[in-house]
Protein backbone atom coordinates (compact mmCIF):
# COMPACT_ATOMS: atom_id res chain seq x y z
CA UNK A 1 0.00 0.00 0.00
CA UNK A 2 2.86 2.36 0.75
CA UNK A 3 4.28 1.58 -2.71
CA UNK A 4 1.01 2.70 -4.36
CA UNK A 5 1.02 5.91 -2.32
CA UNK A 6 4.64 6.53 -3.32
CA UNK A 7 3.76 6.03 -7.02
CA UNK A 8 0.78 8.32 -6.70
CA UNK A 9 2.92 10.92 -4.96
CA UNK A 10 5.47 10.82 -7.81
CA UNK A 11 2.68 11.09 -10.39
CA UNK A 12 1.19 14.06 -8.55
CA UNK A 13 4.64 15.65 -8.33
CA UNK A 14 5.15 15.17 -12.13
CA UNK A 15 1.73 16.65 -12.84
CA UNK A 16 2.48 19.64 -10.59
CA UNK A 17 5.78 20.20 -12.41
CA UNK A 18 4.11 20.07 -15.82
CA UNK A 19 1.40 22.41 -14.58
CA UNK A 20 4.04 24.87 -13.38
CA UNK A 21 5.80 24.81 -16.77
CA UNK A 22 2.47 25.28 -18.54
CA UNK A 23 1.65 28.28 -16.34
CA UNK A 24 5.08 29.81 -17.01
CA UNK A 25 4.68 29.28 -20.76
CA UNK A 26 1.19 30.76 -20.68
CA UNK A 27 2.42 33.85 -18.82
CA UNK A 28 5.28 34.30 -21.28
CA UNK A 29 2.85 34.06 -24.20
CA UNK A 30 0.51 36.53 -22.54
CA UNK A 31 3.35 39.00 -22.08
CA UNK A 32 4.43 38.45 -25.69
CA UNK A 33 0.89 39.21 -26.86
CA UNK A 34 0.83 42.39 -24.76
CA UNK A 35 4.16 43.48 -26.26
CA UNK A 36 2.98 42.64 -29.75
CA UNK A 37 -0.23 44.61 -29.24
CA UNK A 38 1.76 47.60 -28.02
CA UNK A 39 4.05 47.41 -31.05
CA UNK A 40 1.10 47.09 -33.40
CA UNK A 41 -0.57 50.15 -31.89
CA UNK A 42 2.65 52.13 -32.19
CA UNK A 43 3.01 51.09 -35.85
CA UNK A 44 -0.59 52.03 -36.57
CA UNK A 45 0.03 55.48 -35.05
CA UNK A 46 3.17 55.93 -37.16
CA UNK A 47 1.33 54.87 -40.31
CA UNK A 48 -1.51 57.29 -39.58
CA UNK A 49 0.96 60.15 -39.05
CA UNK A 50 2.79 59.25 -42.29
CA UNK A 51 -0.53 59.28 -44.14
CA UNK A 52 -1.34 62.72 -42.74
CA UNK A 53 2.09 64.08 -43.65
CA UNK A 54 1.95 62.66 -47.17
CA UNK A 55 -1.55 64.04 -47.71
CA UNK A 56 -0.49 67.49 -46.51
CA UNK A 57 2.53 67.45 -48.81
CA UNK A 58 0.42 66.37 -51.78
CA UNK A 59 -2.17 69.09 -51.11
CA UNK A 60 0.57 71.69 -50.79
CA UNK A 61 2.02 70.59 -54.12
CA UNK A 62 -1.37 70.74 -55.82
CA UNK A 63 -1.97 74.21 -54.41
CA UNK A 64 1.42 75.41 -55.63
CA UNK A 65 0.75 73.96 -59.06
CA UNK A 66 -2.58 75.80 -59.20
CA UNK A 67 -0.86 79.05 -58.21
CA UNK A 68 1.71 78.54 -60.96
CA UNK A 69 -1.05 78.10 -63.53
CA UNK A 70 -2.63 81.35 -62.37
CA UNK A 71 0.73 83.08 -62.66
CA UNK A 72 1.06 81.85 -66.25
CA UNK A 73 -2.30 83.44 -67.13
CA UNK A 74 -1.25 86.76 -65.64
CA UNK A 75 2.05 86.67 -67.52
CA UNK A 76 0.20 86.21 -70.78
CA UNK A 77 -2.00 89.28 -70.03
CA UNK A 78 1.01 91.47 -69.28
CA UNK A 79 2.88 90.15 -72.30
CA UNK A 80 0.08 91.17 -74.63
CA UNK A 81 0.32 94.83 -73.41
CA UNK A 82 4.05 95.36 -73.65
CA UNK A 83 6.76 94.89 -76.25
CA UNK A 84 10.54 95.02 -76.60
CA UNK A 85 12.46 94.61 -73.39
CA UNK A 86 9.36 93.84 -71.37
CA UNK A 87 8.60 90.94 -73.71
CA UNK A 88 12.11 89.61 -73.23
CA UNK A 89 11.68 89.93 -69.47
CA UNK A 90 8.34 88.14 -69.67
CA UNK A 91 9.96 85.39 -71.72
CA UNK A 92 12.52 84.91 -68.99
CA UNK A 93 9.78 84.76 -66.35
CA UNK A 94 7.82 82.27 -68.42
CA UNK A 95 10.89 80.07 -68.81
CA UNK A 96 11.51 80.11 -65.08
CA UNK A 97 7.87 79.40 -64.29
CA UNK A 98 7.90 76.51 -66.75
CA UNK A 99 10.96 75.08 -65.06
CA UNK A 100 9.26 75.56 -61.71
CA UNK A 101 6.08 73.92 -63.01
CA UNK A 102 8.11 70.97 -64.29
CA UNK A 103 9.90 70.73 -60.96
CA UNK A 104 6.59 70.86 -59.12
CA UNK A 105 5.14 68.22 -61.43
CA UNK A 106 8.15 65.97 -60.86
CA UNK A 107 7.94 66.65 -57.11
CA UNK A 108 4.24 65.78 -57.15
CA UNK A 109 5.02 62.58 -59.03
CA UNK A 110 7.80 61.73 -56.58
CA UNK A 111 5.50 62.39 -53.63
CA UNK A 112 2.78 60.25 -55.18
CA UNK A 113 5.28 57.45 -55.77
CA UNK A 114 6.47 57.75 -52.17
CA UNK A 115 2.87 57.65 -50.92
CA UNK A 116 2.19 54.59 -53.07
CA UNK A 117 5.35 52.91 -51.83
CA UNK A 118 4.47 53.66 -48.22
CA UNK A 119 0.97 52.29 -48.75
CA UNK A 120 2.43 49.08 -50.18
CA UNK A 121 4.84 48.84 -47.26
CA UNK A 122 2.00 49.39 -44.79
CA UNK A 123 0.00 46.69 -46.53
CA UNK A 124 2.95 44.30 -46.34
CA UNK A 125 3.45 45.24 -42.67
CA UNK A 126 -0.20 44.53 -41.95
CA UNK A 127 0.02 41.16 -43.68
CA UNK A 128 3.13 40.32 -41.70
CA UNK A 129 1.46 41.41 -38.48
CA UNK A 130 -1.65 39.33 -39.14
CA UNK A 131 0.47 36.32 -40.07
CA UNK A 132 2.53 36.73 -36.91
CA UNK A 133 -0.56 37.05 -34.71
CA UNK A 134 -2.12 33.98 -36.32
CA UNK A 135 1.13 32.03 -35.92
CA UNK A 136 1.36 32.98 -32.24
CA UNK A 137 -2.27 32.01 -31.75
CA UNK A 138 -1.60 28.68 -33.46
CA UNK A 139 1.44 28.09 -31.29
CA UNK A 140 -0.58 28.92 -28.19
CA UNK A 141 -3.26 26.43 -29.17
CA UNK A 142 -0.62 23.79 -29.91
CA UNK A 143 1.07 24.34 -26.55
CA UNK A 144 -2.24 24.12 -24.76
CA UNK A 145 -3.08 20.90 -26.58
CA UNK A 146 0.30 19.41 -25.66
CA UNK A 147 -0.36 19.79 -21.99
Amino acid sequence: MEVDQLGESEALHDIAGKLGRLEATSEAQRQAMIDLTHNVNRLVDKIAQNDKDATKALESTKSAHHRIEEMDKEIEKIRSHYDGEVRLLNLRIETESTALREKMASDAKAIQERVDTERKERKADRRWLITTVLTIAGLAVTVIKLF
